[in-house]
């Protein structure tokens, strides 16, 4: 009786250590890709020509009309402006180096240096506009210099 109550014991024991049945998942699997000997081409990227977005051409606009303002000698407008253009598109650097050329009219080298230093980080990969702003650094530096004399 020992003996076969051992052996129940042992079967039991067999059993439960044997591997599970798997299941089937309930979610549909993906098959693989087949492969074939046909070609693969590679998808060509082209490059991303943006087209302008809205707040661009309004702030592109607003700068046309502040250089106005700034060529008649109107800074506060051309300021009010220019602001309204920086919040439309604050990555075009030319609003800054306006900002600083409105800041300039009005004597306060404080500001324009700002501005300046903001033109030149956003427009450091034009070599046209590097020239302007290192132009108008120079200008502001003689106005400051001026100003201190006084």
């Amino acid at each position: 009786m020992f003996l076969y109550f051992l052996i129940v014991i042992l079967m039991l024991g067999v059993t439960s250590c044997a591997p599970k049945g798997i299941t089937p998942s309930p979610y549909p699997t993906q098959k693989p890709m087949p492969r074939g000997d046909f070609p693969v081409e590679p998808v060509e990227k082209q490059p991303s020509v943006e087209e302008p977005k809205p707040r661009m051409i309004a702030s592109l606009q607003l700068t046309q009309q502040a250089q106005s303002l700034i060529e008649s000698r109107q800074a506060d407008g051309a300021i009010r402006i220019l602001e309204k253009a920086v919040a439309l598109d604050p990555l075009n650097g030319r609003n800054y180096y306006y900002l600083s050329e409105a800041w300039l009219i009005k004597e306060n080298t404080e500001q324009a240096a700002s501005f300046n230093e903001l033109a030149s980080i956003h427009l450091s990969s034009d070599e046209k506009w590097r020239q302007r702003i290192a132009n108008q650094k120079q200008r502001i530096k003689e106005q400051a210099d001026l100003i201190k004399t006084e």
